[in-house]
């Protein structure tokens, strides 16, 4: 069995992917790429609580990953094209699983570097590499869809993209397609929608919402807690099932194929934080009283409704198996026993 390369493998999606492939796959080799070093405890990014941030633990249920051979890493800049194809050339992976972003909220430079050089360098590293194109699936995003002219938004929906993520990622799927052809490879384009779960950065309105409630929860914080406006849509997947789909598609997702990776809900996001009050410890809250709306605050994106068709993946047998009720509790638990202990340990 040739080994699989995990571009990203130290990223939210990423861990848990390579965590996937290893249990349901017996036998398999990972190779995982990143540009940081080896992290078998933590995150690559930091999380805030009560006041204190630190290197983000890794939830208790990914565990510690196996040593080699099984999982093996590479410390890697991705746009080091000659580097990137001796480690092709060395490991000859039998297929590629690309994670690795700059996602919205870092700078634009970052965005075009990670998100578009970094698909550009990978084919031109597998075509000097000189080995036999491996399948590729490439992690992409509902973002390259803006404001939806029909719902639920289908595989064959067109943009633009509101903002330069969205516009970056749809590029690095055109790039893609086009390389792709060019060297003969097997594409497959994962369209992933708001992932969410333990251990994710607290950049993102879940995040926020969890860690807020956690430290209510835990007499860190006193409410109101504070949030912008929340009266939007979106279609949220926790990530462990975002790590079965993913390995769903690299084992039977048509060559060129496009399929969203969501749970095919429309939540609205006020819903996220009044059920993450009522499965909060200690009983269901008053949103009303616990809960402060800030039009000021937030970034707008001018996109109301957001949410996908799951029917193409679906197709394939894909099932998710964790309602948004259960992620938020693994959440709250993660941020109330994990990240609380590593506060007290700093």
């Amino acid at each position: 069995m040739q080994p699989l390369l995990v571009i990203g493998a130290q990223g939210f999606v990423g861990r848990y992917f390579v965590v996937e492939w290893l249990r349901r796959t017996p036998g398999a080799v990972v190779v995982g790429v990143g540009r940081s070093p080896r992290l078998d405890g933590v995150f690559t990014y930091e999380i805030e609580w009560a006041g204190r941030r630190f290197a983000a633990p890794l939830p208790s249920s990914l565990g510690p990953l196996p040593a080699a051979p099984d999982y093996v890493y590479h410390s890697q800049d991705l746009l080091e094209t000659e580097a990137l194809a001796e480690l092709l050339r060395r490991i000859q992976p039998g297929a590629i699983v690309h994670l690795a972003a700059a996602l919205s909220h870092a700078r634009a430079e970052e965005m075009a570097r990670v998100n578009l050089l970094g698909v550009v360098t990978l084919f031109e590293a597998i075509r000097l590499a000189g080995i036999k194109p491996p399948r590729l699936v490439l992690g992409s995003t509902g973002a390259v869809i803006g404001a939806p002219e029909q719902l639920p938004i289908t595989e064959e929906d067109g943009g633009p993209a509101v903002d330069l993520y969205g516009v970056t990622k749809a590029a690095a799927e055109q790039i893609a397609t086009v390389l792709g052809k060019r060297l003969g490879a097997e594409v497959v384009i994962a369209r992933i929608f708001n992932p969410i779960g333990p251990g994710q950065a607290a950049a993102f309105f879940f995040s926020a919402v969890v860690r807020q409630v956690g430290m209510l929860i835990a007499g860190k914080m006193r409410p109101p807690l504070r949030f912008g406006p929340l009266d939007t849509t979106r279609d949220f997947l926790d990530v462990r099932d975002v790590a079965t789909a993913l390995a769903l598609l690299l084992e039977k997702g048509e060559a060129g194929g496009i399929y969203n990776v969501a749970s095919g809900i429309e939540r609205p996001i006020r819903e996220v934080l009044s059920n993450a009050l009522e499965v909060a410890d200690g009983g269901p809250m008053d949103a009303a009283t616990a809960v402060r709306e800030e039009a000021a605050r937030g970034r707008p994106s001018g996109i109301v409704r957001h949410y996908a068709s799951v029917a193409r993946l679906q197709a394939l047998g894909f099932k998710p198996h964790f309602s948004l009720e259960t992620t938020l509790r693994d959440s709250l638990r993660y941020y109330c026993n994990e990240v609380a202990a590593a506060a007290s340990a700093q």
